[in-house]
């Protein structure tokens, strides 16, 4: 190792031991990375509305956390998958490749020399998982000082279909996680990524998920934020293959002083390929919220189809969203859009539903319900919608007073 603990601009509990402990070759590597990337600030541009101290870590211990895997909808693992931890398959040499949030973001590299847990899944060729879906349930035990830095590494091979559900949840209590995610789907592959932040009500994440899209692919990350005091997410997929695409669907309900910061990140590297982003927020109190969304086209990479909404549903007149989608476009034969929408819901339409005999709750319920339908259905999989809505229904009852 040719770095030292006190080079880096972090400071975490126990770092040195896990550096010198099981996958320290790796590890060390990343902290070499990590001693070249300075701490965040607020000149940085992703940045800029969300304060980067809130999130620096300062000597917390990383925890591992009680994990579970099991499916949705009644079917079994299918053949041609493996499904398990990062230590359980720590000799794969992919799990430690660096893409380009790694090399950039700070917390990458942290993530990549501090890691504990997480999810490894790889699929075969010609794998499905029908109507049903592979969950993985992560949760984090309560503690002072307690960083979450879960690294997970999925691989979809060619023409497989795969639906994954990635569940995190924490006891109440102060908490860093900084989770990792690195995708990669094969030729022809249809792959649902279905990413849950709830941890707890105290904790501060910042979440990272990359993915490779190769030809012919379809890749669709749901990014569902019902938790958390602060989250500043990075969200980026490579479309690297003719004829792929890349959806991230967004939904987030937040309350309080609830802080999320979405920022996502579409390149689009070859040409003939479709980026779709789509990100619904709902806010009550004094909760707010930063969408910032970018769509690169490189140069001769051409009949591109891009587009970004961010629609946002206020539901206190002290709460804020903030948007701002942008298009950098090296190329001339493409379409690409962005929009953003602000709005509250319409008295009216509460009044109506409450003449109908529904009370208070039931009304803003529906209504708050059909602003975040048009999300959960663009991912045209029932079981996973239904399983997400239990999720909604109870994260609603709590933000608007049940």
């Amino acid at each position: 190792m040719t770095t030292t603990m006190n080079a880096i601009p972090v400071e975490v509990k126990g770092l040195a031991e896990l550096v010198a402990g099981s996958l320290g070759e790796q590890r060390s590597k990343a902290m070499e990375r990590l001693a070249h990337l300075p701490f965040p600030s607020h000149k940085d541009e992703a940045w800029r509305r969300t304060d980067p101290e809130l999130v620096r870590p300062a000597g917390e211990a990383v925890l591992k956390p009680r994990s579970t895997y099991s499916t949705l909808g009644g079917i079994e693992v299918p053949s041609g998958v493996t499904f398990g931890t990062m230590e359980q398959h720590a000799a794969n040499a992919k799990l430690f490749s660096v893409n380009s949030l790694e090399r950039a973001n700070m917390f990458g590299a942290l993530n990549a020399a501090a890691f504990q847990g997480g999810t490894v899944m790889t699929v075969g060729k010609d794998v499905s998982t029908g109507d049903g879906a592979l969950l993985v349930e992560h949760h984090y035990p309560s503690g002072v000082g307690s960083m979450a830095a879960p690294r997970t590494y999925l691989e979809v091979g060619a023409f497989s279909n795969v639906t994954l559900v990635e569940y995190f949840t924490a006891d109440e209590g102060e908490l860093l996680a900084i989770p990792s995610v690195e995708v990669h789907v094969g030729e022809g592959a249809k792959f649902r990524y279905i990413f849950v932040n709830t941890w707890n009500n105290q904790a501060r994440v910042v979440p990272q998920i990359h993915a490779t899209v190769e030809k012919d692919a379809h890749f669709q990350l749901m990014f569902a934020g019902f938790g958390t005091k602060l989250t500043k997410a990075f969200f980026e997929s490579d479309l690297v293959g003719e004829g792929c695409k890349s959806e991230v669907l967004g939904m987030v309900l937040g309350q309080g002083r609830q802080h999320y910061d979405v920022d996502a990140q579409q390149n689009h590297r070859v040409g003939s390929t479709v980026s779709d982003v789509l990100c619904h927020v709902a806010l009550t109190d004094r909760a707010r919220s930063v969408f910032a969304g970018n769509i690169l086209c490189v140069p001769g990479a051409q009949k591109i189809d891009g587009y970004q909404q961010n629609r946002n549903l206020l539901l206190s007149d002290k709460a804020r969203a903030d948007s701002m989608p942008r298009l950098e476009i090296e190329a001339n034969d493409v379409r690409c859009t962005h929009g953003a929408s602000f709005t509250t819901y319409d008295p009216g339409q509460r009044f109506y539903l409450q003449s109908r005999g529904l009370d208070k709750f039931e009304a803003e319920h529906m209504l708050v319900s059909g602003f975040f339908a048009s999300v959960s259905e663009r991912m045209d999989h029932e079981v996973v919608s239904e399983w997400l809505a239990d999720k909604v229904e109870a994260k609603m009852a709590s933000v608007l007073g049940k």
